[in-house]
């Protein structure tokens, strides 16, 4: 690897750069930067000659002496079923040969190619943020009003899954008016205590980041606050702790 690195790219230089009269310069900057990088002059100088005593032409024209391939790629994304895939084309290949023999790309197998699939990295990591995108939801058929979980977060467990809900004062049965999930912004929220307590609240956030704050208090026990002062003083745990969507406020 140490080797291979400065080899490649001073032999890189050495096919890009088509004036002869700049090639030198160019190579003299490349071995500048892996002597910096602690590489040893010996290796980096020894390349260096080598990489300028090689003709241009054999470097560009290596790509032209390869034989062209009549067989047709099937170009796929790599998963486990990617080796099923190519036993059934291969097995079930000869109705195409019997259909269509005067086709030349269909007289041999195709040729199977893979691009790399999404690994954990490209999941959790995103090189480009780009804009602000909402996520939405789709729906076949009319969406049912309720409270739903969005199955995406630590707070689906906590929330009070239902089309109504009851007045926890007078009892009346209240149907919620919209859909609603952890990821509603601009909502009126309800939080029922095990006790039978409900607090009633406000938010502009996703109501998942609102809760989130709530259980982060109560996990701290700020008892400034009467959401967490009301859990510690009756020791409730933060696991028991239920929200409901009640009404939501549209945008300005």
């Amino acid at each position: 690897m140490v080797d291979s690195l400065p080899w490649s790219q001073l032999l890189r230089v050495r096919r890009i750069v088509s004036d002869d009269e700049r090639v030198d310069l160019r190579l003299e900057e490349m071995c500048g930067k892996f002597l910096r990088r602690g590489y040893p002059k010996t290796v980096v100088n020894d390349f260096k000659m080598r990489a300028r005593d090689t003709s241009r032409d054999s470097i560009c024209n290596r790509s032209l002496n390869r034989q062209p391939c009549e067989r047709i790629p099937f170009v796929s994304t790599y998963n486990s079923a990617s080796n099923q895939i190519g036993r059934v084309l291969k097995r079930h290949w000869s109705f195409l040969q019997r259909g269509l023999p005067s086709v030349v790309g269909f007289r041999s197998p195709p040729m199977m190619s893979f691009r790399r699939g999404r690994n954990l990295k490209d999941k959790l990591v995103r090189s480009d943020i780009g804009s602000e995108r909402t996520l939405t939801q789709q729906f076949f058929g009319t969406a049912r009003h309720g409270n739903f979980p969005c199955l995406g977060c630590a707070c689906c467990n906590n929330l009070l899954k239902g089309e109504f809900f009851h007045h926890p004062h007078t009892g009346k049965k209240i149907y919620l008016k919209e859909r609603y999930t952890c990821l509603s912004s601009y909502v009126v929220y309800m939080i029922v205590c095990p006790c039978g307590l409900a607090y009633v609240g406000e938010t502009t956030t996703a109501v998942k980041v609102r809760i989130s704050k709530h259980k982060s208090t109560i996990r701290t026990g700020l008892t400034d606050l009467p959401i967490p002062k009301h859990f510690v003083d009756m020791r409730h745990s933060v696991n028991q702790l239920r929200f409901r969507v009640i009404d939501s406020v549209p945008v300005l």
